[in-house]
């Protein structure tokens, strides 16, 4: 199983006119770490159909979102836990010689989707089950992307951003000690 490895780095620096010329400053870096298992993973498939015209194009590209449905339904995947990211439709071309012109030859219709599994030990079987029933020569879904990560991850950045600044705060006061200061404004 993957780690996700969250760092955050907090650099203080004191650099403001609105202190006198003569003010000591010390400036310091802290940092936090920590790793954590995931527990969700965000998957994202292009669905797509190629057809003769944009209609026909765009009912391959149903007929497969249709598989993909099925597949949310299978593995209890929420609507709210799915996102369309584009949709396109799309013209190809080839380029005639004589007449020095671009023909229209077919059309596709292409949707990214990302979706967030939240049970990461069935991610195998859902992309697998998003390639029941294709004929790649029309459309299909393609995985574009799997990546883990934590469904508490806003919390988690803003402890371990607390943790930074306390670090750099024992920094600070480390290099006072040495200096034989007194810190008097963070």
């Amino acid at each position: 199983m993957r780690n996700v490895f969250m760092s955050l780095l907090l650099i203080g620096s004191l650099n403001s006119k609105a202190f006198a010329d003569d003010a000591k400053l010390i400036s310091v870096v802290g940092s936090a770490e920590k790793s954590f298992q995931p527990d969700i993973a965000h998957i994202t498939v292009s669905i797509w159909g190629k057809g003769t015209s944009a209609k026909k194009a765009q009912e391959i590209n149903q007929k497969y979102y249709g598989v993909f449905e099925k597949s949310l339904a299978k593995f209890g995947v929420k609507n709210e836990d799915v996102q369309t990211a584009n949709y396109s439709l799309n013209p190809d071309y080839i380029y005639n010689e004589k007449t020095k012109k671009n023909i229209v030859t077919s059309y596709e219709a292409n949707q990214n989707i990302v979706v967030k599994l939240k049970n990461i030990k069935e991610v195998g079987q859902f992309i697998d089950s998003l390639s029941d029933n294709q004929n790649v020569q029309d459309g299909g879904i393609n995985l574009n992307a799997l990546n883990f990560d934590i469904s508490k991850r806003t919390e988690e950045e803003k402890a371990l951003l607390g943790k930074a600044v306390e670090d750099a705060a024992k920094t600070a006061d480390i290099l006072a000690q040495a200096a034989k200061v007194k810190i008097k404004k963070v």
